[in-house]
């Protein structure tokens, strides 16, 4: 015990999740609907209905809301409203072809590999000295910064 905590390793795993087992995972999505989506090659997610309607349906990862075609439609219980669109309170049920899915996957690991703190610095100061030395050669006058585009 170190400041009157347990090591992670000396704690045990809840035994199983109580909530979902009374009451169900609300943000499961049906076996049909689920179906219905792998059958298209896509994958599917749970987004915020309030980020899509605000964007007028854009999302900045490629997510677009799911209509279903013929699961459930009009089915309010289910929050499945008359267009097909599956909601849970302030989620929409939320799609992207899989290919784009994959590739924004492998981005992330490759992201999550990137060196950090004052390597990740170093890193981004030779790779910008290396484009400015290309852009130089091929005559581009430009301004290239350094630094991470993700911190806008």
């Amino acid at each position: 015990m170190k400041n009157g905590k347990l090591p992670l390793s000396a704690k045990t795993a809840p035994k199983s999740n109580l909530f979902a087992e009374k009451f169900g995972n609300r943000l499961a999505i049906p076996e049909a609907v689920q179906n219905e989506i792998d059958s298209q090659n896509l994958a599917a997610r749970w987004v915020a209905a309030n980020t899509l309607a605000a964007n007028n349906g854009y999302h900045k990862n490629g997510w677009v809301a799911y209509k279903s075609k013929g699961t459930n439609v009009g089915d309010f219980r289910f929050g499945t409203d008359p267009e097909g669109v599956i909601r849970r309170g302030s989620m929409i049920l939320a799609v992207r072809p899989m290919e784009i899915h994959e590739s924004h996957k492998e981005f992330l690991a490759e992201r999550a590999q990137a060196p950090i703190g004052k390597d990740r610095k170093a890193h981004q100061r030779q790779a910008a000295k290396e484009l400015r030395k290309m852009a130089q050669d091929s005559g581009i006058n430009t301004v290239i910064e350094e630094g991470d585009e993700d911190n806008d």
